[in-house]
């Protein structure tokens, strides 16, 4: 029988079977934890004039769900091939490889486990708008530009631990400063040019030289293993650097890159840069990089590279002003720009949004370079208000801080000595903030507001962030109150109230300070309770009926004229079982609660709680119709030894003016990043949602400390609070 719940909102339980896995031990399988290096090594001891580009080693993997992708193994001297792989699905993996002229083939199998640990630099998954972290639930990425030297041999040997370990000093001071991702130049190639890249020893990976790749990977990996994001400034095919030009050969050289380092989940790939379209100076990118060149070798990359990175291109200063040329482009994931450089807000704001398409991100790649020649000095007002009108753009920020060009200062020697820290702690306190509000949720909506710069997910919450104290008109148009407070965008903590708002109205900051930040936000989804398992009903008044387990199921009531919750009540049922028979509740047409769990049923009879056992377990049901006629139901046990999964976490559909809204995901109201058991039940134009957030698996169930959090769920997708009096 389905319960109303069922007929607005699907939450994708995902109650899927699998037959067990092969009878293989673990000493017969290969295990490897999502996100991380599966690696083999092939030999082949046939000849080749070119191991390189005389023949391929052609992998097929197929995924858990049957997905075939397409790798390539990469020569590694000796003759000997290696593949590598960074699996991003749970479950049994199988491969086969062979050489193109049929000298050998291998196969075989690999298992990967499911882990916590954050994976792949990705769109974000219900709201690609902003740059995510593939397994997280929000990621504010924090960038750092760095020049030429970093990955220098001549500046700091990753493996002499005696010349000062120059490299590792700069990423512990990185870290402390709580950046987690870095635009690196002179990476994959080195821009050969006086004060910039010339004179440092940086990997040449062309023509491919396996030992130059080993040299890069060492650094890579402690990136990796630190979890930087990593953008390489001038990509593929840099200014000045040393790479092909012959289709032919460009094939090969973007083949073995990705067979090579692929894996890597923290990177991010750019097809050329710094400004390929620059014509002052042909000679920086061999007239090889033209509008078709780049179109051709993005394509290139976006069909080969199996791990699916994060594909841009470092665009130039006139992008911000006119457009960028690639935004609609179908291999383009983000749009990177080189501007606008300006202390004027407006012109920041509309420069990076004009380029903001509303499913790819945007880099805020070279739009404050504190100390560069070519932007304004910046006082650490503006450094501070420049920085919120990039974030309120939307935009992941690249800061640098430097003293001339873009090799220079601090950013280019990398020397600490030399770091202008206050710059640093000026950006660091606005990123602080930011991280604080559900951003990652959000879009920019100058539409909704008459001044200041907006960000918002409608009838949900609004930011609006004014460089100066003024005015705001704001358009909203709900049946429910909306709160409204002041943010000193100087000192955010320090908060002012402001009025209530239920139709358009204008707001006005508070006269004292410099900057502020309107904060516009309905009720919140609030934790009414502790346990798991929970369950919700309503009755003919509107009441809110909830159970939950906590060493036996508790109950409370939330009464819709006071918009109070009752104390808990033991309905005396022990909850025997609750992971195989969790609780359900229905209400009876005197608005009394019927409730069942483990093997035990009660009812409510307004003054106390009777309990029975009806001789019924395992993935129970309990309804009633409108006689008080109640039904259980429960299924007959499985002896097929198989599994029995699902998939919980807050995800959610609506069905809203006869169309599905697409998937979507409403976040922990505590600091834990984990919901489990999800339940709703429909009532008028909206549905009650009602989750349980904390620790535990979906296999056992949450943790019975976990706690119990009631919200409202809109066709729409928005997730509010209760009313309250």
């Amino acid at each position: 029988m389905y319960s109303i719940k069922r007929l607005l909102v699907s939450f994708f339980f995902c109650i899927s079977l699998f037959q067990g896995f092969s009878q293989e031990t673990a000493t017969e399988i290969q295990k490897v934890n999502e996100y991380k290096l599966f690696e083999l090594t092939v030999k082949n001891d046939k000849h080749y004039q070119n191991p390189f580009s005389d023949v391929e080693l052609v992998v097929e993997f197929s995924s858990p769900d049957g997905k075939k992708l397409i790798h390539y193994g990469f020569y590694d001297d000796n003759q000997t091939w290696k593949i590598r792989f960074s699996p991003f699905e749970s479950g049994k993996w199988k491969y086969k490889a062979e050489f193109s002229d049929h000298a050998k083939s291998i196969s075989g199998e690999f298992l990967c486990l499911e882990t916590k640990d954050s994976g792949r630099v990705i769109k974000e998954e219900f709201n690609p708008f902003w740059l995510a972290k593939e397994g997280t639930r929000k990621t504010l990425f924090r960038s750092f530009h760095v020049g030429d030297r970093f990955f220098a041999e001549n500046w700091d040997n990753p493996i002499d631990p005696n010349d000062g370990n120059l490299r590792t000093k700069f990423l512990n001071w990185l870290q402390d400063n709580k950046y987690n991702m870095l635009s690196i130049a002179s990476l994959f190639t080195n821009r050969n040019e006086k004060d910039r890249g010339e004179g440092w020893d940086t990997p040449q990976l062309w023509p491919l030289n396996t030992n130059e790749f080993r040299k890069l990977e060492t650094i890579l990996d402690e990136l990796r293993d630190r979890d930087i994001t990593v953008f390489p400034f001038a990509g593929f095919f840099g200014a000045r650097g040393n790479w092909p030009t012959g289709q032919k050969e460009q094939e090969l050289y973007i083949k073995y890159m990705l067979a090579r380092i692929g894996h890597y989940p923290n990177l991010i790939l750019s097809v050329a840069g710094p400004e390929p379209f620059w014509r002052e100076d042909p000679a920086q990118y061999k007239s090889a990089m033209r509008l078709v060149d780049i179109n051709r070798l993005g394509k290139l990359i976006d069909s080969l590279d199996v791990h699916q990175h994060i594909l841009t291109l470092h665009n130039e200063k006139r992008a911000s002003k006119y457009g960028d040329p690639f935004i609609d482009e179908s291999w383009y994931d983000m749009s990177t720009l080189q501007g606008p450089t300006t202390t004027n807000t407006e012109d920041l704001y509309s420069g990076l949004s004009m380029n903001h398409h509303r499913y790819k991100p945007v880099f805020a790649q070279e739009t404050l370079w504190s100390g560069n020649m070519y932007h304004p000095k910046y006082s650490d007002d503006q450094l501070r208000k420049n920085v919120y009108t990039i974030l309120f753009s939307g935009s992941i920020l690249n800061f640098a801080d430097m003293n001339g060009n873009s090799s220079s200062g601090f950013s280019g020697s990398l020397d600490l000595n030399e770091c202008n820290q206050h710059r640093h702690d000026v950006i660091r306190k606005v990123w602080d903030w930011f991280e604080t509000i559900p951003f990652h949720q959000m879009t920019n909506r100058q539409d909704l507001v008459n001044h200041g710069f907006c960000l918002a997910k409608e009838g949900q919450e609004y930011y609006v962030y004014l460089d100066t104290v003024g005015k705001i008109e704001l358009t909203p148009d709900f049946k429910y109150p909306l709160y409204s407070e002041w943010i000193n965008a100087k000192n955010p903590a320090d908060k002012r109230s402001g009025p209530n708002i239920h139709k358009k109205m204008v707001l006005e900051s508070p006269t004292d300070g410099d900057d502020w930040i309107l904060h516009v936000f309905a009720s919140r989804p609030e934790i009414v309770a502790t346990g798991n398992f929970p369950d919700l009903a309503v009755d003919q008044n509107g009441n809110i009926h909830l159970v939950y387990n906590r060493s036996g199921l508790w109950y409370k009531k939330f009464d819709i004229q006071s918009g109070k919750w009752s104390d808990e009540q033991n309905t005396g049922c022990n909850c025997t079982g609750v992971e195989r028979s969790d609780p359900d509740i229905v209400i009876d047409s005197k608005g009394n609660p019927h409730v069942f769990c483990g093997e035990e049923y009660a009812a409510f009879d307004g003054g106390k709680w009777t309990k029975s056992i009806p001789g019924a377990t395992r993935d129970t049901e309990l309804a009633i119709d409108k006689n008080d006629q109640i039904y259980l139901v429960s299924r007959e046990g499985n002896n097929e030894d198989n599994l029995y999964l699902i998939c919980f976490g807050g995800r959610y559909n609506t069905q809203f003016k006869d169309v599905w809204i697409g998937e979507g995901r409403f976040d922990p109201v505590t600091e834990s990043n984990q919901i489990g058991f999800v339940e709703t039940v429909g009532y008028k134009e909206f549905a009650y949602v009602v989750w349980e957030e904390g620790i535990g698996n979906a296999d056992k169930g949450m943790d019975e400390n976990s706690k119990i959090v009631v919200g409202i769920l809109y066709p729409d997708g928005r997730m509010i609070g209760l009313p309250s009096k």
